[in-house]
């Protein structure tokens, strides 16, 4: 699958309205997200690098919903390999489109303080089972499974779904899972 991501991307970028010189349109979300099915574990399978995700494996989000009718986001990784220690930040999420509940506000505190983002997600299939998140300005994106190691026809389609959302694939990377 290490092989295949870069070729993918590669296809579906030179079809995207980005590069092809065309106006990109609005980001799309799901129409619809049920919250409560949502919540889980979730694996990266595949992201657009981030400074703060740098050095990860086995990276993972957690997703608990609270009664308040905001998530508790907890977000883990491996620093360095399979072996280190887990690091961990936590956040919370709140919905900012009630209608589809696909755009959510996320805050996570840190040392260096509190830092917010958009987490819209932009697909997720039946089962809830795939996913394809980004933020609306196409710099952040990431594909999450329930599973370690999805199928490569999974991945597939979650690269082609963000190419015609307009996002650059060709800077997606495969995200180490033991």
């Amino acid at each position: 699958m290490r092989l295949q991501l870069p070729t993918l991307a590669l296809l579906f970028t030179l079809s995207t309205p980005a590069l092809a010189g065309m106006a990109v349109p609005p980001l799309q979300t799901a129409a619809h997200v049920d919250l409560a099915r949502y919540m889980g574990s979730w694996y990266e399978i595949a992201a657009i690098p981030q400074p703060f995700e740098q050095g990860c494996v086995g990276s993972q989000a957690t997703y608990t919903l609270q009664s308040d009718k905001t998530v508790r986001v907890v977000n883990s990784c491996h620093r360095g390999s399979s072996v280190a220690p887990l690091d961990r930040v936590a956040g919370t999420a709140s919905v900012t489109d009630e209608a589809t509940n696909a755009k959510l506000a996320v805050t996570f505190d840190l040392a260096a303080g509190a830092t917010q983002g958009a987490y819209w997600i932009l697909a997720v299939d039946d089962g809830y089972q795939h996913a394809l998140v980004g933020t609306p300005d196409r710099q952040s994106l990431w594909i999450l499974d329930r599973s370690a190691h999805p199928s490569a026809a999974v991945v597939a389609r979650l690269v082609y779904q963000a190419a015609e959302q307009g996002f650059d694939v060709s800077k997606l990377m495969l995200s180490p899972q033991p």
